[in-house]
């Protein structure tokens, strides 16, 4: 990564003059961007120097807030507490299955994904010399 450091020069006020602005940033393909926008937020030295502390949260939006459930020992209803924050994006049934299993290799073998090497001796035994997935 490449950055181009150039300071302002000219007749502006010693703020503008002293300030740093990196023009162009080139990443590993060679595209250079403009990493400052010209409409920038000018900030003080003391305002750059103060932390900002952010906490995030991962917190379901759409998961509801009231629920209740009907508590057969006491004979009425309960509010739940915590309401589980999970979200499914993308589900696939299916099963896995290792390569080295019979199953597996019946199934390679079938879709002419594995190619076996033998060789044969003199007696006519087969060996195999290696399987390539």
């Amino acid at each position: 990564m490449k950055l181009d450091i150039k300071k302002k020069g000219g007749r502006r006020s010693q703020f503008d003059q002293e300030e740093e602005i990196i023009l162009k940033e080139e990443d590993e393909y060679g595209m250079k961007s403009v990493l400052k926008p010209d409409d920038q937020l000018q900030l003080t030295e003391q305002e750059l120097k103060e932390e900002i502390t952010r906490v995030l949260t991962a917190t379901n939006p759409h998961a509801p807030q009231n629920i209740v459930r009907f508590n057969f020992k006491e004979c009425q209803y309960k509010q739940i507490p915590q309401v589980d924050q999970t979200a499914v994006h993308f589900w696939l049934e299916g099963h896995m299955l290792p390569k080295d299993s019979d199953e597996g290799r019946r199934q390679l073998a079938r879709d002419g994904k594995l190619v076996i090497e033998e060789n044969a001796d003199e007696e006519g035994n087969k060996e195999v010399v290696h399987c390539l997935y």
